[in-house]
């Protein structure tokens, strides 16, 4: 699957618009890429944002670490409605996303300087041109199937709110007596808030599982698979608020645990803490502080 950012960029400003009985919620959030184990535990927020604070002071600008691995990512986000702010814990940069009036904000506290672009929201186009190897157009069509496999996690308090938890397995297949059988599946681990929802919409954080293509299939012949039509209807939580996910491209229902994940398995990891609700009283968040100068760009 080829993916097309199309991104129309004009220099404006506007107010923001927040509904009177506008709700959201604020978290610190770490997302990284690790071999090592034991993996942090839901309950071990502080100690992957200290971790992860650490790794990108040591390592400014740079893509990957001493590991090999791709650099993780700190954040303190926060979101009031359709409108995301996302700051930088490390310079203090703020990027202020307002989509409903087509406005991205990106706000420099040390300079005490704004820039503000008007335009359309990131656009995904999807290539509609055939891959090297795919069949022939008269090739049959058939669709892929997705199959979870659940593990329940006991309830898990973390800061005074009781998670849920599960680990599980999707797996998406195709098996046609005019096609050879393929699959690919990825694995997770996931405690939610089953009394809040995701922000977005679609949820940033439920994207990936929006690309499940057949792009992720072994290469077969004899037919044009399309995709699951609903990959996020494999997802249990979805659209819940999520604390803590691991996510590996492979490993078998015997290693759900998390303590037993294999040790040459990269996971892909999210946390967050320090959850906080937001009400139209925080709309301060989301506009340019007072006295700072407008700038072309940053």
């Amino acid at each position: 699957m080829i993916a097309a950012i199309v991104l129309l960029v004009l220099a404006a400003n506007a107010a923001p618009t927040v509904a009177p009985d506008a709700t959201g919620v604020a978290y610190d959030q770490v997302v990284t890429v690790t071999r090592s184990r034991p993996l942090l535990q839901p309950t071990q927020f502080d100690a992957a944002w200290t971790a992860e604070i650490a790794a990108m002071k040591a390592n400014p600008g740079a893509r990957t670490g001493p590991d090999g691995l791709p650099i993780g990512q700190a954040r303190h986000v926060a979101w009031l409605g359709a409108d995301e702010r996302i700051e930088d814990p490390i310079t203090g940069r703020i990027v202020i996303q307002r989509p409903m009036d087509h406005l991205t904000i990106d706000i420099d506290p040390v300079a005490r300087t704004y820039a503000v672009f008007k335009g359309d929201s990131e656009v995904y186009a999807v290539s509609s041109g055939p891959s090297p190897t795919a069949p022939p157009a008269s090739a049959p069509s058939v669709t892929a199937v997705l199959h979870t496999t659940l593990d329940t996690f006991p309830p898990t308090p973390v800061d005074g709110v009781t998670y849920q938890g599960y680990a599980g397995r999707i797996t998406q297949t195709v098996d046609d007596s005019r096609c050879k059988y393929a699959q690919a599946f990825a694995s997770f681990v996931a405690f939610y808030d089953p009394n809040r929802t995701e922000p977005g919409e679609p949820p940033p954080t439920y994207a990936p599982w929006l690309t499940m293509a057949p792009t992720r299939l072994t290469p077969m012949s004899g037919c044009n698979v399309m995709p699951a039509s609903d990959p996020l209807a494999a997802l249990p939580f979805y659209p819940h608020f999520l604390l803590y996910m691991v996510s590996t491209p492979l490993f078998s229902r015997s290693d759900l645990s998390l303590a037993q994940l294999p040790t040459n398995t990269i996971a892909n990891i999210m946390m967050r803490g320090r959850v906080r609700t937001l009400t139209a009283a925080d709309a301060a968040l989301f506009e340019v502080p007072a006295g700072y100068a407008k700038v072309a760009s940053l």
